[in-house]
């Protein structure tokens, strides 16, 4: 989808396998999760390897990502200046790996997060966690809550998984798709073809 507006996309391997089933992936992801200078150094490795490649405006970069991706990006915020804006989608921000209670690093990029009202890993007390934090450096940031959505709101497949509180909702994928193609429009102009 990226791609078709015109961006150059790169999706970054976390893990070096693929999970077939939500029992495989959480252990992959809580490794990462709690191995912070593991997760950071494969979040540059893959942004070196998006600057690397042709057609890359290494001026004009983004970062987006979904669940865990969310969470990532957000972290990218803090760790690189090569980004001008990350988007968040249905990042998790509750317990097993909370939002910390004070984090001092500077944010470089702009930051959106776009979270469904009804989502079990955002409650509205990592919520306001994530505006104290964000106002407290200072950065240029948005949290979009949308009514009706919990958790993937964008992954079309995941009502198939029955889980409680995780639910595809059509107007708020194509909504926080839009808020993030107008954060692009804001940080890089109308993409040239």
């Amino acid at each position: 989808m990226l791609a078709e507006l015109g961006y150059v996309a790169f999706a970054l391997d976390m893990y070096g396998t693929v999970a077939k089933a939500p029992a495989e992936a959480m252990p992959l992801m809580q490794e990462v999760l709690q191995n912070p200078n593991l997760m950071r150094r494969r979040a540059l490795a893959g942004l070196d390897v998006l600057k690397s490649q042709a057609g890359v405006d290494t001026r004009r970069l983004a970062a987006i990502g979904y669940c865990f991706g969310g969470a990532l990006v957000l972290e990218m915020a803090r760790i690189t200046a090569d980004l001008k804006c990350v988007v968040a989608f249905h990042p998790g921000m509750a317990p097993p790996v909370p939002l910390p209670e004070k984090d001092d690093r500077p944010m470089h990029v702009k930051v959106m997060v776009c979270a469904g009202a009804d989502d079990p890993f955002i409650p509205p007390t990592s919520r306001e966690k994530f505006i104290e934090l964000m106002t407290s450096v200072g950065a240029d940031w948005q949290l979009i809550v949308y009514s009706g959505a919990g958790h993937s709101f964008t992954d079309k497949a995941v009502d198939q998984l029955n889980l409680p509180g995780f639910k595809y909702h059509a107007p708020t994928d194509a909504r926080s798709w839009m808020a993030m193609r107008n954060l692009f429009d804001e940080c890089f102009g109308p993409v040239q073809r």
